[in-house]
């Protein structure tokens, strides 16, 4: 076993990039080190698995570890960081659902798989992998992963790197139900991994929403890729084609104007978006604008929720009015 400081050391390196890369660490859960021969005897008194060298006990947030072991450092990162935060942070643990508050959105459909051990235990491989990557144990972490490692640990690993190339590390901790910490900039970044070659058709990526840890991204997308309604979860996004954008603009159409006063751009040309707000901003007031609201009341009846109604009725209302709400906040 490694000594107490350099174990200290380790621990608070470990918590730094916990907090750097994924936003959160363990709080409630505790190390428990045990020899070889009490880690034994634990097992079997417990009727565990007489193969492993750690375990993770959920229901009191507690990591087991075998001191002895060759792996006690990846073992560390896999139950103490992996499954410590799976079960703290994770909306995938019943638990936390049930604290939070009915008012907020909770994302359903969460998980890479539909079997939970895949889930719990492909986070847990994927951030033993992450740990071991940046503090100089990828070499054990390996060995570990090839030699020691079923295939369906393998399995579920492998889903977990291949999602995150895919969707970018804030989808991944989005769809195993952690909480979205994140900047403008990496941002930018998973959306520019989510389009790919897609964004040579963008003209803006404007996020919107309340941005609550646990809720999903709201992203309003100009393109001419037309209208999109696309919700995957922990990414919603809703899309206009740019011609059909200007037009609902310049119509004070309030689910337009409310995304791009609300909103904070993501992607595209800073200067030609300040321009189109100071175009709108300064836009008269037309009959042409009222008809446009009133025939959205009409399309949308019996289809959208009564708040996107009352939305719609409370701009045509200001706008006859001489008021130009631009948001659902002046609309109160």
């Amino acid at each position: 076993m490694k000594s107490q400081n350099s174990l200290s050391t380790l621990l608070q390196e470990g918590t730094h990039i916990m907090q750097k890369e994924i936003g959160v660490y363990p709080v409630e859960s505790e190390l428990i080190f045990y020899s070889n021969q009490q880690f034994q005897d634990f097992i079997q008194i417990n009727n565990f698995d007489r193969n492993c060298s750690g375990l993770y006990i959920s229901e009191n947030y507690k990591a087991y570890l075998d001191a002895d072991s060759r792996f006690l450092i990846p073992n560390l990162f896999h139950e103490y960081y992996g499954h410590g935060v799976y079960s703290e942070f994770s909306l995938m643990d019943q638990r936390l659902r049930n604290t939070i508050k009915p008012c907020e959105e909770i994302i359903d459909n969460l998980g890479l798989f539909e079997n939970q051990w895949y889930n719990y235990e492909g986070f847990a491989v994927w951030l033993e992998y992450l740990l071991s990557s940046s503090l100089g144990y990828q070499e054990l972490f390996e060995n570990k992963l090839k030699n020691f490692m079923s295939k369906d640990y393998q399995k579920a690993f492998l889903a977990f790197l291949d999602f995150e190339e895919r969707f970018s590390r804030i989808g991944l901790l989005g769809q195993i139900g952690l909480p979205k910490y994140y900047d403008n900039n990496q941002l930018k970044e998973s959306l520019e991994i989510i389009f790919q070659d897609k964004l040579k058709d963008i003209e803006f990526l404007i996020a919107n929403g309340s941005r609550k840890p646990y809720s999903d991204i709201d992203i309003f997308m100009v393109s001419n890729l037309g209208y999109i309604n696309h919700d995957i979860g922990w990414l919603d996004i809703y899309g206009r084609g740019n011609n059909e954008f200007r037009e609902l603009a310049n119509n004070l159409d309030i689910s337009v104007t409310e995304r791009i006063f609300n909103g904070e751009l993501i992607y595209g040309d800073s200067r030609e978006f300040g321009k189109i707000k100071n175009e709108i901003a300064n836009i008269p007031i037309t009959q042409q604008a009222i008809t446009h609201n009133e025939e959205m009341i009409k399309k949308i009846k019996g289809y959208s929720s009564n708040d996107y109604f009352q939305s719609y009725s409370k701009n045509i209302e200001a706008l006859k009015q001489g008021r130009k709400p631009l948001t659902l906040e002046n609309l109160l």
